[in-house]
């Protein structure tokens, strides 16, 4: 009698979930862009508006396409947030 094993499955990704205040929000890990970004997440939000941004960290540091880290350049509530989860290098 033979006993075949199935193949060990590879985790291509994987999917966080944060609660912010009253926000929720999906984190999912994308690959980095050789272009510059060392290290790329996309938020998906998951309460009120549903949006979605994507943070990206190169050599100068963190930058999200939210509207508010786009108006002030500093970090957003999505870039802190990843931070306070030492998921940022």
């Amino acid at each position: 009698m033979s006993h075949s094993r199935k193949g060990r499955r590879t985790v291509k990704f994987f999917r966080i979930a944060f609660h912010l205040g009253t926000d929720h929000y999906s984190v999912i890990p994308l690959a980095p862009d050789p272009g510059g970004a060392c290290q790329a997440f996309q938020l998906h939000k998951r309460t009120g508006n549903r949006n979605t941004y994507v943070v990206r960290v190169s050599r100068r540091g963190p930058v999200c396409d939210c509207w508010g880290f786009r108006r002030w350049r500093r970090p957003c509530k999505h870039i802190r947030m990843l931070q306070a989860a030492r998921m940022l290098d």
